[in-house]
């Protein structure tokens, strides 16, 4: 990005000759349309009937059952009755309820069946396999027209979390979720949480299922309590905690219960308990009228509270693939008598998972073609041209190109409210996640800028955050950690006090918000952590601040200066190779198209697409790479050390010295020699205590000096302290 403040913004134009694309080729991957009806609780009579016939004649294409089939274990008349109404052939998927569990497993001694038997039959036929054959255990999962089921039982022996049971409930959801890639998931199970329902049902889950699966951002459902409720979009399960960002609050209380997201980190819950057998008051979170009590978690509460005490039944339904879009489902609760009394929309979010690879993006041309009176201000020709940020075909070519590198998100520029980068990335966004979009999984953060050339006050940061949920976090194609918006954030010559504000600020913004700040020297024993660390230094081809990221330059030679890190394709495939295997939660490429520095991965005529086919080689993902071998890139900038002193001209610029020069011209006059610091012309030990000062010192501490930045990263450590090691005492030839 910067050295100096003011670098590059941008241009029109986009050239021919990049890949062409397949219009579809960015959606992501989920089921066709697929409408499934959820019960549970159904009993054995009328209503039960009127429940099946209700889901018969609404046209839909699976059940899911949570339990309590029949009250009379009764597995044989249960299943003929599906058969009767639905069909024997029609798919039908269930978790055992409490009153199930003595008939469940397979070899039940029932006369009449047992229930594992009787799903495991009508899967065969189905030609669904589940994950185990086993049903035993009252754990399965399996897939079903792009659906992800994960089905838990009722035995609260194998409730508790990984540690606790590792062999349990909770652990298994976590196994089948956690490396899943299907669009829509769903947990099944019968039993509750006693918040997680409005009658008077008591724990009898724990909480480790519910947050198990909300992290993996999956669909909660559930039965037990004869009735039927719905929460909002929440973030935390045990506490119910509403997403704020998804449902702004709107005079204190959260907004659009009938707009949900499901993403890792955030999801809803329902219970779904007018099967047939009977209906019961609403008890808890009351008042019984919209919007409810305790959290305002729940978008709707159907239960006899709500119906004069009057008995009815029904189904939810949810449609996943709607409006040609597989990201995209609707929902409705239909009674038996033709009522819908809840209906809604839901979007899947997925979300990348850790490690996590994205690059720093610049949404601020045509404008910064043109810096100091010089166009182009860059040392390059991008092979997308001169272009503008805004221009939907050069958008549309650099979502490609991103998904050819298999880079998963873009850190974007953000000046501030209004700024031309703001509007920039509000329509970048949009392009970006549209149905026929190329790349519609990539995913967009804000890189703030304020801090870079100020240091603004929490209110003012608070203000700029909820701006921001206003206009981007609350898009589909934001990117967000466990649910979050993330933020990074740029400083210059910031500290402890920037830490301590952005804090501030966060608390004043609700919480709701993934902060990762850019490193400073003692960050990691700042009592004021953010969410996570970054540094952004282009003159350093890799940076390490494991665990929480890891940061790589292709080169950085900005306009009108010597360069300060030279371009090699075959050392920048080495450091993404060395970032792919650092097991850092960011892996990041600085920069995407930072053309002002020279930053840029972006191709460019002088490099072609070599770094985004090193990317594409060395970075797990989908989009198939280029076979062939890269040419060498015909780099203008390579490392020069011209008065061969052992230090490239680059690295010189930065730190100071005299790239022309091997040795002081007259003895304490003359800075030529790197690690000649007395300029004696003789390196030895007392060159070696001049680094007591300034020792564990990055930009923005007080004690950094780049003089004694030996490897030009912004950060002085023993790695200097080991490049003096060949030079120790030697002297260089005068003049």
């Amino acid at each position: 990005m910067r050295i100096l403040l003011g670098t590059a913004f941008a241009g029109l134009v986009l050239l021919a000759g990049l890949v062409a694309h397949d219009s579809d080729s960015g959606k992501a991957v989920g089921p066709q349309p697929v409408k499934v009806a959820f019960i549970g609780d159904s009993g054995f009579g009328s209503s039960r009937t009127a429940v099946l016939q209700l889901i018969a004649s609404e046209g839909a294409d699976a059940v899911m059952h949570q339990g309590d089939f029949d009250y009379v274990d009764d597995p044989a008349s249960f299943f003929a009755s599906i058969d009767s109404i639905l069909g024997p052939d029609f798919p039908f998927f269930a978790a055992v309820g409490n009153h199930d569990a003595a008939s469940w497993p397979e070899g039940c001694g029932n006369p009449n069946g047992c229930y594992a038997s009787f799903l495991k039959s009508r899967m065969a036929r189905l030609g669904v396999t589940p994950d185990d054959p086993d049903l035993n255990d009252q754990m399965y999962s399996v897939t079903y027209r792009g659906l992800k089921m994960v089905f838990v039982g009722e035995d609260q022996s194998q409730t508790g979390d990984c540690d606790t049971n590792p062999n349990g409930y909770a652990c298994f959801i976590r196994n089948q979720l956690s490396s899943d890639s299907s669009v829509w998931k769903i947990c099944s199970w019968h039993k509750n949480q006693n918040a997680m329902q409005v009658g008077d049902k008591s724990d009898a889950m724990g909480w480790a299922v519910y947050e198990n699966c909300k992290n993996a951002g999956a669909i909660i459902a559930t039965a037990h309590e004869h009735s039927y409720q719905r929460t909002r979009t929440l973030l935390s399960m045990q506490s119910q905690t509403v997403d704020t960002v998804q449902h702004p609050l709107v005079g204190g209380v959260p907004s659009w219960p009938d707009k949900l997201k499901v993403t890792p980190g955030a999801s809803f819950a329902f219970v779904s308990g007018l099967g047939g057998q009977s209906m019961r008051e609403q008890t808890r979170c009351l008042p019984s009228d919209y919007p409810y009590g305790c959290n305002f978690e729940w978008g709707d509460i159907f239960s006899l509270s709500q119906t004069g005490l009057v008995p009815k039944f029904g189904a939810l339904f949810i449609e996943f693939g709607v409006d040609g879009n597989p990201n995209k489902a609707r929902g409705y609760f239909k009674t038996t008598d033709g009522e819908i009394v809840d209906s809604f929309e839901v979007v899947a979010d997925p979300q990348p998972v850790p490690p996590i690879q994205a690059a720093f993006f610049y949404p601020w041309f045509p404008n910064s073609w043109t810096q100091g009176g010089t166009y182009p201000y860059t040392n390059y020709t991008p092979s997308l041209g001169f272009y503008s940020s805004t221009d939907d075909a050069t958008i549309d070519q650099q979502l490609l190109l991103a998904k050819q590198g298999h880079i998963e998100a873009f850190i974007a520029s953000w000046w501030g409210q209004g700024h031309r980068t703001d509007t920039a990335l509000q329509h970048i966004l949009a392009r970006s996640e549209r149905i026929d979009s190329p790349y519609a999984g990539l995913r967009w953060g804000v890189y703030y800028e304020a801090e870079s050339y100020s240091d603004p006050p929490a209110s003012q940061i608070a203000a700029d955050l909820q701006y921001l949920a206003g206009t981007v976090f609350n898009h589909p194609g934001y990117l967000r950690v466990d649910g979050r918006p993330v933020v990074f954030v740029y400083s210059s010559g910031d500290g402890p006090e920037m830490a301590s504000r952005w804090k501030e600020a966060k608390a004043q913004f609700g919480g709701n918000v993934y902060i990762a700040l850019r490193v400073y020297s003692g960050y990691r024993t700042d009592p004021n952590q953010p969410d996570s660390w970054h540094q952004y230094g282009p003159a350093s081809a890799y940076d390490s601040q494991v665990p929480y990221s890891v940061s790589i330059s292709p080169g950085f030679w900005k306009k009108g200066e010597t360069p300060r890190l030279g371009r090699d394709p075959s050392r920048f495939e080495s450091d993404v190779q060395r970032m792919a295997a650092s097991g850092a939660f960011w892996q990041l490429i600085t920069t995407w198209n930072e053309w002002g520095e020279g930053t840029s991965v972006e191709p460019a005529a002088q490099f072609g697409r070599t770094y985004v086919d090193i990317l594409c080689r060395n970075i797990p993902g989908d989009e198939p790479c280029a076979t062939s071998t890269p040419t060498p890139t015909p780099t203008p900038t390579p490392d020069w050390d011209d008065d061969e002193d052992g230090f490239a001209d680059g690295t010189e610029v930065f730190i100071g010295t005299d790239p022309l020069a091997a040795c002081p011209t007259v003895v304490g006059a003359h800075d030529a020699w790197p690690p000649d610091f007395d300029q004696d012309q003789h390196v030895d030990i007392i060159d070696v205590l001049y680094f007591a000062p300034v020792i564990a010192s990055i930009v923005g501490d007080p004690r950094y000096d780049p003089r004694f930045d030996l490897d030009a990263n912004e950060a002085i450590n023993i790695i200097e302290v080991l490049i003096m090691a060949p030079f120790m005492m030697k002297s260089c030839a005068g003049p």
